[in-house]
């Protein structure tokens, strides 16, 4: 979404499905780039003085700003994957962040990131993705001998 090298944000482009510069998608008959979920704001979070739905679409191009992507997010066509990932998915996230942090074998069985039932070195169940509540459980499965098992030597 930021033009003019995003894939739907190219002026060009402009009849292509979820481009902002394309048809409206509503019925105010405003192009997508005119009809921000928010109104744009600066790189500090302030409301634009000079309204860039109101630039004709060149200019919009010419002038825009990274700070103005956020108000276009509802337009891209995988938004609710990214709605579903920041409201189901920041455990695991933060889970994968703290377990890249760690360095060492020690360090992960000292974190807890690890468990060893009957020789088995499992990581998965303690991923919130794979636990009982998480959203990929159902893949989970290192109770079958899948995806996650190591044996310990």
């Amino acid at each position: 979404m930021t033009p003019p090298y995003g894939q739907y944000a190219k002026l060009a482009e402009n009849e292509k499905a979820f481009n902002i510069f394309g048809p409206s998608t509503d019925n105010n008959n405003l192009i997508p780039y005119q009809n921000p979920s928010a109104p744009y704001k600066d790189e500090f979070g302030v409301e634009e003085k000079e309204n860039p739905a109101k630039l004709s679409k060149d200019e919009f191009v010419n002038q825009f700003q990274p700070s103005w992507a956020e108000q276009l997010l509802p337009y891209h066509p995988e938004y609710c994957k990214l709605q579903y990932t920041l409201g189901k998915l920041a455990d695991t996230y933060q889970f994968e962040a703290d377990l890249s942090k760690t360095n060492t074998w020690a360090d992960a069985q000292n974190a807890q990131f690890t468990t060893v039932v009957n020789n088995v070195i499992n990581l998965i169940n303690k991923d919130p993705f794979f636990s009982g509540a998480g959203a990929g459980y159902k893949m989970g499965c290192c109770k079958n001998g899948c995806l996650c098992c190591h044996k310990k030597s």
